[in-house]
């Protein structure tokens, strides 16, 4: 008895502290943006096949996962969920958009924060039983913000199916874009001229950013992140005015409806100059610095104490 207890006391911390894997959120990358077709409304056939590795990946870390369907133009349109924890209560939104604008590989944009949410599942199902809060896993469908109206976005979908049925939410976290890293000089730029200064102009770290009135668990999650991250820089941004490519995605659509949201970023097209465009290809992104990102989520998510 002594034996097994001491085993558990061991083996407890290894679960907590589990370790995305960088080979798997690469082969993520590589099966979400390397169809022949793009992954936009336009080739349903691809979009659908992307949603159906979701669920099929998401299904092999929990027994709960379900396609959320909506029709927009006579075409059907689906947000895949997987949950975590415990079925009542209060929980956590954790989602990034599969889909792409244009044609676009789109690896950076946005297959880097699907492979995130992939990774985080595989290690939720290690814990899950000693989760307090529920966790819900969300893909989006049509969540690029070039894509569609912002109303017509899986997102707003999910958001307002929330609102509706009262659900109780801590707050959402949207992954868009988190892999691209460099250490290249003058590789960062900004929407706002004073951030050089404050942040330097190299693109090798993460940012959060988030809205006034975001309140005390924007201020948890961002505290958690900070010590949850291992040998990256996670820099917090607040903008008082929102701007081009921070004020915009997934988390806007929870915002608005008056749940507190965070964005999860490399700065999109501040950093990457592949945003959008053909050479956003899964052979670009730095899968080390990627999974430190994936662990710092999924550990700050798991720590978590209201």
């Amino acid at each position: 008895m002594v034996r097994i207890f001491l085993f558990v006391l061991l083996w407890f911390p290894c679960l907590l502290e589990a370790q995305s894997n960088t080979d798997t959120l690469r082969k993520h990358v590589v099966r979400l943006s390397t169809s022949p077709y793009a992954r936009t409304q336009k080739n349903i056939e691809t979009l659908n096949k992307a949603a159906n590795y979701i669920h099929q990946y998401f299904s092999k870390s929990c027994d709960e996962v379900v396609y959320q369907n909506f029709e927009m133009n006579h075409v059907n349109y689906k947000n895949v969920i997987a949950s975590f924890g415990p079925s009542q209560g209060a929980r956590f939104i954790l989602g990034a958009h599969y889909d792409v604008f244009g044609e676009a590989p789109g690896a950076d944009k946005n297959a880097s924060g699907v492979a995130g949410l992939l990774e985080i599942a595989r290690l939720l199902k290690k814990n899950e039983k000693l989760l307090l809060y529920r966790i819900d896993l969300v893909a989006f469908t049509l969540g690029d913000a070039n894509s569609v109206a912002p109303r017509n976005s899986g997102s707003f979908l999910h958001a307002n199916s929330l609102k509706e049925n009262n659900v109780k939410v801590l707050g959402m976290i949207n992954l868009d874009c988190i892999g691209f890293f460099t250490d290249r000089p003058k590789s960062q730029v900004y929407p706002f001229f004073l951030y050089p200064f404050m942040y330097g102009r190299i693109g090798n770290f993460i940012a959060v950013i988030q809205q006034p009135g975001n309140g005390l668990w924007a201020r948890q999650m961002r505290y958690l992140f900070k010590q949850y991250m291992h040998d990256l820089r996670v820099i917090n941004f607040k903008p008082a005015v929102p701007f081009d490519g921070f004020g915009d995605g997934d988390q806007k659509n929870y915002w608005d409806l008056g749940y507190p949201a965070i964005l999860v970023t490399d700065t999109k097209f501040y950093r990457n100059k592949n945003y959008h465009y053909d050479l956003d290809t899964f052979e670009t992104l730095d899968y080390f610095r990627m999974a430190k990102v994936v662990d710092m989520v999924y550990k700050s998510l798991i720590h978590y104490q209201a």
